[in-house]
C-alpha cells in the first residue's frame, strides 16, 4: 500500500479485491506456502491469535505462542526464539528471572515445522545504561529517579531488518528449511488507541 492510500472506510463485501490489489498483488505464492500434514507455530499477539483460529478451523495443526505486546517486536521474537530454539540465554536486563512463560512455550515451539510470525510494534524500551532494549522496566521496583534509566524509542527499519535476519537465520539452523511467513498487525497504533 502506498504512503496514503490506508483506507479510511471500507465497505466489507470489498475485502476480497482490497486485499488482492492492495496487499497481495504480485507477491502472491505459485504454490501454498504450508502443506496440510505441518503443525504451524504461530507466534503473536491477538492477530496471530485469529490466524491460529481460523488455521485450525482448517483442521491444521497449531501451535499458538501468545505473546504481550510489548513482545510483539522483532527484537523481541529473536531473543524469544533463540532461547526457546536454542537454549541462548536472554541477554542480561532483557526480562526478569520472574518471567517464566516462555519456558513452558519452549518445547512446543521446538516441534514445529513451520513458523508464522505476526510483528506488531516497533517501539521499544531501552536501557540507556546499556543501550540494549528491555521488556520493560519494571516499574514496580523502581524509583522515579532509577526510571530515568530508561527511555522508549522508535527502532530504525535498518534495526528490525537485522532482527528479522536474525529471527531466520535462528529458525533455519534449527529447523532447516522449513516455511516462514511474517505477518504485520494490521491495526494502525493511532486506531487502537482511539478504541
Amino acid at each position: 500500500i502506498k504512503l496514503g492510500e490506508y483506507p479510511t472506510s471500507v465497505d466489507r463485501n470489498d475485502y476480497d479485491q482490497i486485499i488482492d490489489k492492495r496487499i497481495i498483488g504480485t507477491f502472491a505464492p505459485i504454490a501454498p506456502p504450508l502443506s496440510l500434514d505441518q503443525k504451524i507455530v504461530c507466534v503473536g499477539s491477538c492477530f496471530a491469535d485469529e490466524l491460529a483460529r481460523h488455521l485450525t478451523a482448517q483442521n491444521r495443526d497449531v501451535i499458538y505462542l501468545s505473546l504481550w505486546e510489548i513482545f510483539n517486536t522483532a527484537y523481541a521474537v529473536r531473543h524469544f526464539l533463540e532461547y526457546a530454539l536454542e537454549n541462548r540465554p536472554f541477554p542480561e536486563g532483557f526480562v526478569s528471572k520472574a518471567f517464566v512463560a516462555v519456558d513452558a512455550a519452549q518445547l512446543r515451539v521446538r516441534q514445529g515445522d513451520a513458523f508464522l510470525i505476526t510483528l506488531g510494534l516497533s517501539l521499544c524500551w531501552f536501557d540507556l545504561r546499556t543501550n540494549r532494549m528491555t521488556m520493560s522496566p519494571n516499574f514496580g521496583k523502581h524509583t522515579v529517579k532509577s526510571l530515568l534509566n530508561f527511555t522508549m524509542r522508535q527502532t530504525s527499519v535498518s534495526d528490525n531488518v537485522a532482527k528479522i535476519d536474525g529471527i531466520i537465520s535462528c529458525i533455519r539452523r534449527v529447523k532447516g528449511n522449513v516455511p516462514i511467513i511474517f505477518t504485520l498487525s494490521p491495526i494502525p497504533i493511532k486506531d487502537a488507541v482511539n478504541e
